[in-house]
């Protein structure tokens, strides 16, 4: 499920606190309201729980393409799957 949610554009569980349920419910396996619902309370709770205990909240690493410019979740995923492929590729050949 967390490839979904990655794959779907959510880098980090705070993109899910911040998201809301209609956009949660863009991620396969969370197209019901109420799990999306369940998600994003999941990942609200999980933000609270690091900012009572006074922890900073850890941040997703970005993956730079050129100059500089952030890639998004998604295409960091898509990126990675593809440099996988490759890979698979080249060890069939």
């Amino acid at each position: 499920m967390a490839q979904n949610i990655f794959q779907s554009g959510f880098g980090s569980f705070q993109a899910v606190a911040t998201a809301g349920v209609d956009e949660l419910m863009t991620i396969p396996g969370y197209d019901d309201p109420d799990k999306a619902e369940k998600l994003s309370n999941e990942a609200k709770a999980l933000v609270a729980k690091y900012e009572s205990e006074g922890v900073p909240v850890p941040t997703a690493p970005s993956v730079a393409k050129d100059k500089g410019s952030n890639v998004s979740a998604k295409e960091q995923a898509d990126l990675l799957l593809k440099q996988e492929l490759k890979k698979l590729e080249a060890e069939e050949e």
